[in-house]
């Protein structure tokens, strides 16, 4: 029973920290400024963006990912899938995924990740709450081993302030598919 509820406890966290870490992926703040950038001042409504708005910016986002968010995301994901995989969760067996993580390219299918007719937001408003996500992500990282993963306050177990806007009016933003 107590493992049953600590393992829920970990979910929780990991929900929160792969919430935010594919909102973060989602959309990426370039401090270029262009009027077709998302950036912080980027006042176009999520609901209001056409298919093509939201690939260039989903694109957008994708090139802006720095080498270190990158890396931060690749360690998260590598010390998750080695510490419940087949593999042993050891330190060169993190560095060797990350690597390759990193080399790996983006693929697949590019969108916010949101529902737009539900979200209420602005680009700016998701570039900022991102931006936020990320530097408590790579902060997080930092500290990051196979031993401490499940351990409490390894993880962010809430979401920067700067998200709870996002989260009020575009509530899929972090939909996790967890209601509980």
């Amino acid at each position: 029973m107590e493992a049953t509820k600590t393992m829920r406890s970990v979910l929780k966290v990991l929900s929160i920290s792969l919430g935010s870490m594919l909102l973060a992926l989602s959309v990426a703040a370039c401090s270029d400024g262009g009027s077709d950038v998302p950036n912080a001042d980027d006042n176009r409504k999520v609901s209001s963006l056409t298919p093509a708005d939201i690939q260039k910016v989903c694109n957008d986002a994708r090139s802006a990912v720095t080498d270190e968010q990158k890396a931060a995301i690749g360690k998260l994901t590598c010390t998750i899938s080695l510490t419940f995989g087949q593999a042993e969760c050891t330190p060169s067996a993190v560095d060797a995924c990350v690597k390759e993580f990193i080399r790996t390219p983006a693929s697949g299918t590019c969108d916010l990740g949101v529902d737009k007719d539900k979200c209420d937001v602005t680009v700016g408003q998701l570039v900022v709450c991102e931006d936020a996500m990320f530097d408590q992500l790579v902060d997080a990282t930092n500290k990051l081993t196979c031993e401490n993963l499940l351990a409490p306050g390894t993880l962010p177990q809430q979401k920067p302030e700067s998200c709870k806007i996002v989260e009020q009016k575009c509530p899929s933003a972090f939909d996790s598919g967890n209601n509980e």
